[in-house]
């Protein structure tokens, strides 16, 4: 390379040169003008999470080289996002920049990146468990389907599934066998799902139909035949039945098991105690549950990618977690749960010579969730778990179940990870509100009556290391504290949030009103009167590294309850105080319902009488916040581009769609009907169905990935950059004509639908039990020149439609079409893994990573861990090659929890031949159209066959 200094003409303007007989056109030059831009600049980031890095004023910053770890992108704004999300280590990171000004010449330098490590605990030898918290912000992977207009889930049926409706007064086998002129004997739950056993004079079975439906007395029966087959079994609306469904298993998360309802009226009632087990893929829809004690919780989601989704429960907990291993996608929304308390005690104890119940060991929680990994809690509302009314303050067994410090409304254990709770309302918890020892994301809540509001972490002093690392807690409104007390150790009576995480951040936060008048008497049980304590509005423990706070207190525990100091008045710019001092939350319910005098107790009993409390959050915020300073939040009307900005102060995840304080506008795209979208070059999380559509969507050379919901952009698709469809989301575009690279991966079961003319620069892999239509109705899809399209064995590839249009797909000469095989592969015994991390959790393996077998030496990479049991599942493959054989034992690298660990011995193979799966183009079996289309397919580039096996294939 040469560089000439020169004096030209007028400066920037294009001009001819010459030398030795060669010319050349100038096109861009500068005056040669010094540029004060350093050549060497050094910064700090913390591994595992998103940074945002400012450099010195310049026109403009482009990236020459690395970074040496995690990825950089050169935002619209000149600040750069280095997102160091996967990236563990501390070792410094660097990159080459150059810097331009107008005018100038440019600044070529490096920027050297030191990285604080953002580790909690270690290998405790003592223990032999790993208390080793080196974690990372959750991705926000949720098992999130698309909904209707009354914001419920929408799930598909298979082909093969089964319909089944029972009702209370359902037909017995005996009333079953008169029709059939058959013995009762020969009614059995296999007679019945046999298709040829239809009813007299139709063609359908009996239970197929409402007009036919069946005694709950064959619902185990039917459960067992058709496990793994997605039944849809359906009770009857306004019905109660004494035993509930339980031992289910789904095809897939798309194709799930169904639990729902049919008819009207309200929801069939199970009242059993006995729990609801539920395996993996299942959907359970508009149930209620109303047991008589709150001796064990009834709906037990102890397994991965299960779905509760309009769940009204009286007396009854919710358990979410892990039969000994790691569970994904558990998803809890659209809850309505009361009084979670117990009638008698489970254990007794002895305390100052009275027996007592036992405050550990009759603990209950209105919901429970551990060991999960994508856990998501949206709109919910519960109230009073772990306590009733007429409790005795020595906690007397004679007395109604006492508070304690181990029983709340929802308890999280610290062990799960990626879990996020939003829209939800919890009020009169035994001790908190929210126990929420895992981070992650909390937003748009509401918590009165216990006494602790939000407790968010875990932490040594309480003795538990499996408190999450990050945490993002906003638009939170904590009031009207419990103060509940008993001869036992109480923890708090009055404290806001507990605040554990070591890097937390809490924003547009209220914690006010301890107490609105209440006299203290109505709180002591027995009429014991009490004097608060702990009483602090946040409480920031030792362990804590770093907190954001953007909060409002007010009235907590003020001079008038004796109390001075604790935690004094602190309002936000812009608030009213004397407006704040009578925005309560019973003042609330007096406006809204035009009463008097009501208290939090009141709201409790109000918001019981609403089938959605939860849609009442955003009002009660507006009315109440604005007081203490904070704005109140309205849903934008007109249409913009938002730009995915992750927030300048590492607050937040920096990689979700779902959070709104990351995009320019402070709000999610499809706020407004015809929104459009700018990834501005960042990695995105996807897991969320927009309120309304999305017109553009740019990349700008990021990435985004859809885990769960939907995405259908009716506009221009630009920007380059990657796509990739996993777990159950769905991806719709109207054409592809951008000349911007483009990559597409459709895995797990995602699915990829296009709708209009598609003929851009894009390389397409879709592979695992994936969908892709690339031509629906009258869509055509081109694989350009220079371009390929993968397609592994397993994947639904081609066409489907409803309106019979002529659909094409072309492989362009030049193109190249790649058929490669895939595999399903059962294992079983799943080991504890070495070092154990805790108790009998499982060793898995670990997605993207390969997989051998000892015997053969086959090799491949591991698409999807479809667990069945505690030990046996399926492995979905990729990039095999050789052949695996039964028996073997498998080596991989491995995972147990969040921890990633060396290769080792997992599992055997348990087929008896394991057989490679073998792609195809055609219509699509399963697909979201009902295949009314005219496919035309033309290959005019390359075939690429490699690895399939010998024979013909079409």
């Amino acid at each position: 390379m040469m560089r000439i200094k020169f004096k030209g003409p007028v400066a920037g303007q294009p001009f001819g040169v010459s030398s030795g007989g060669k010319s050349a056109s100038v096109t861009e030059w500068g005056v040669g003008a010094p540029f004060a831009f350093p050549g060497a600049i050094a910064r700090s980031a913390l591994n595992a999470r998103m940074n945002v890095l400012t450099l010195p004023d310049a026109d403009a910053i482009a990236i020459t080289s690395g970074p040496s770890a995690g990825r950089i992108t050169v935002r619209s704004d000149k600040k750069l996002s280095l997102d160091l999300t996967e990236y563990l280590g501390t070792d410094p990171v660097t990159f080459g920049y150059r810097a331009t000004k107008a005018g100038a010449d440019p600044v070529d330098g490096i920027c050297t990146v030191t990285i604080s490590e953002n580790t909690q605990f270690s290998w405790d030898e003592g223990k032999k468990i790993f208390t080793d918290k080196t974690r990372w912000w959750g991705k926000g992977r949720h098992y999130v389907l698309p909904v209707d207009g009354n914001n419920r889930y929408l799930v598909e049926r298979h082909p093969i599934s089964k319909t089944f409706h029972f009702a209370s007064d359902g037909l017995t086998a005996a009333q079953i066998a008169a029709l059939k002129g058959v013995s009762e004997a020969t009614v059995t739950s296999w007679w019945l799902v046999n298709p040829a056993n239809t009813v007299p004079g139709e063609t359908f079975r009996f239970g197929e139909t409402p007009e036919y439906p069946l005694s709950i007395a064959f619902l185990s029966g039917i459960s067992d035949r058709e496990l793994g087959k997605s039944p849809w079994l359906l009770f009857r609306r306004g019905d109660v039945f004494n035993e509930a469904p339980s031992k289910l298993a789904g095809l897939s998360r798309r194709f799930p098991t169904y639990v729902g309802a049919y008819g009207t009226g309200p929801d069939p009632v199970f009242t059993v105690v006995p729990k609801i087990n539920i395996r993996q893929n299942v959907v359970v829809q508009d149930i209620a549950l109303a047991t008589a004690d709150g001796d064990d919780p009834s709906l037990a989601l102890n397994s991965e990618f299960v779905i509760a989704d309009g769940i009204r429960s009286h007396r009854a907990g919710i358990t979410m977690q892990s039969p000994g291993a790691f569970s994904r996608g558990i998803t809890l929304r659209r809850v309505w749960q009361v009084d979670s308390y117990r009638d008698v005690p489970e254990k007794a104890s002895v305390l100052n010579g009275v027996t007592i119940w036992d405050p550990n060991l009759n603990r209950i929680q209105g919901i429970y969730l551990s060991s999960l990994d994508g856990g998501l809690l949206e709109d919910v509302f519960i109230d009073k778990s772990g306590w009733n009314d007429g409790y005795a303050y020595d906690q007397r067994i004679t007395a109604p179940q006492p508070p304690s410090m181990y029983s709340h409304n929802i308890y999280c254990q610290g062990s799960s990870a990626d879990l996020t709770v939003r829209r939800t309302i919890c009020s009169r918890g035994a001790l908190t509100g929210f126990q929420w020892r895992a981070g992650g994301v909390m937003e748009d809540l509401v918590t009165f009556g216990s006494n602790v509001g939000v407790l968010v972490g875990g932490s040594v002093s309480f003795g538990n290391t499996l408190g999450g690392p990050f945490a993002w807690v906003s638009n939170v409104l904590i009031t009207e504290a419990g103060q509940r007390k008993t001869t036992a150790a109480n923890f708090a009576l009055a404290r806001g949030i507990d605040a554990n995480c070591p890097w937390g951040a809490y924003d547009r936060i209220a914690i006010v009103h301890s107490n609105a008048g209440t006299p203290l008497a109505e709180f002591g049980p027995s009429g014991q009167s009490i004097k608060p304590s702990e009483g602090r509005a946040l409480n920031v423990t030792s362990e804590v590294v770093a907190y954001s706070v953007n909060a409002a207190i007010y009235n907590w525990l003020s001079a008038s309850l004796g109390l001075s100091g604790n935690s004094p008045d602190q309002l936000l710019p812009g608030a009213n105080e004397a407006l704040a001092a009578g925005r309560t939350i019973g003042a609330w319910l007096d406006q809204k319902i035009g009463v008097t005098g009501s208290d939090f107790t009141d709201v409790a009993e109000h918001f019981r009488t609403l089938d959605e409390p939860w849609t009442e959050i955003r009002a009660l915020h507006n009315w109440m916040m604005p007081a203490y300073g904070f704005a109140a939040i309205t849903d934008r009307t007109v249409p913009t581009t938002l730009v995915f900005r992750p927030d300048d102060q590492g607050r937040t995840p920096g990689m979700r769609a779902d959070i709104r304080a990351d995009w320019s506008t402070g709000d999610l795209p499809g706020t407004a009907a015809g929104d459009s979208i700018d990834l501005d070059g960042h990695r995105v999380n996807w897991s969320m169905n927009p309120a309304n559509a999305i017109a553009d969507l740019d990349f700008g050379g990021g990435e985004l990935t859809l885990w769960g919901g939907t995405l259908k952009p009716t506009g221009i698709v630009s920007g380059g950059g990657r796509l990739v469809l996993d777990y159950v989301s769905d991806f719709w575009c109207d054409g592809f004509t951008s000349s911007d690279p483009w990559d597409v991966v459709v895995q797990g079961e995602g699915r990829f639908v296009n709708t209009g003319a598609f003929s851009g620069a894009c390389n397409m892999t879709v592979r695992s039990q994936a969908q892709a239509v690339l031509a629906h109705d009258a869509a055509s899809f081109t694989v350009p020149s220079g371009r390929v399209l993968q397609i592994d064995g397993g994947a639904e590839v081609g066409f489907d439609g409803v309106a019979n249009g002529a659909a094409s797909i072309t492989i362009a000469a030049g193109a190249t079409l790649k058929l490669r095989p895939g595999m399903v592969l059962p294992f079983a015994g799943r080991q504890i893994p070495v070092p154990s991390i805790w108790g009998s959790a499982r060793v898995t393996f670990r997605i993207g990573s390969t997989v051998t077998g000892l015997t053969s030496g086959a090799t491949a990479t591991i698409l999807d861990v479809l667990n069945d049991t505690l030990d046996n599942g399926r492995l979905v493959l990729g990039d095999i090659t050789g052949s695996f054989v039964a028996g073997e034992t498998l080596n991989g690298a491995a995972i147990c929890a969040w921890k990633e660990l060396p290769a080792q011995n997992i599992a055997t193979v348990t087929a008896a031949t394991p057989v490679k799966l073998v792609p195809k183009i055609g219509k699509l079996a399963t697909g979201p159209g009902t295949g009314a289309v005219t496919p035309t397919f033309t290959c005019g580039g390359t075939l690429d066959l490699t690895g399939l096996p010998v024979g013909t294939h079409t």
